[in-house]
């Protein structure tokens, strides 16, 4: 998380609550690493609609064709997809053949160096 939050800025696209988000990254020491949350709270519709996509990207102020969204779910990488972001998905709920919408697929996110991924996927 250190060596990632160090490239680039992380948002957390959620369709959970911003009070369960936060408690979670604050019980898990995390919440410094990102510089955005958008959550349930902030958007209308959840995914696999783009909304919380949309919003994490306008609160980095980075264009979404610019970003990189990590899921786990099928209905995550449609939404990340439709907000026009490239999607990882990792397969810690779901195993890699219900997640082929992805642009890459990874078991753990430990295995994954954020500079090579950045070049492959944004150019």
């Amino acid at each position: 998380m250190t060596a990632a939050a160090a490239r680039c800025p992380l948002a957390i696209a959620s369709g959970a609550r911003r009070t369960e988000i936060e408690h979670i990254l604050q019980q898990v020491g995390l919440r410094q690493h990102f510089s955005a949350l958008a959550s349930a709270d902030d958007v209308p519709n959840g995914k696999p609609h783009p909304g919380v996509y949309l919003e994490a990207a306008r609160r980095l102020g980075v264009a979404p064709a610019r970003c990189v969204a990590i899921d786990d779910a099928p209905h995550g990488i449609r939404a990340a997809r439709a907000a026009g972001m490239r999607c990882v998905a990792v397969t810690t709920s779901r195993p890699a053949g219900e997640l082929v919408e992805a642009d890459r697929t990874v078991a753990s996110l430990q295995d994954v160096d954020p500079g090579a991924l950045l070049r492959d996927l944004l150019g």
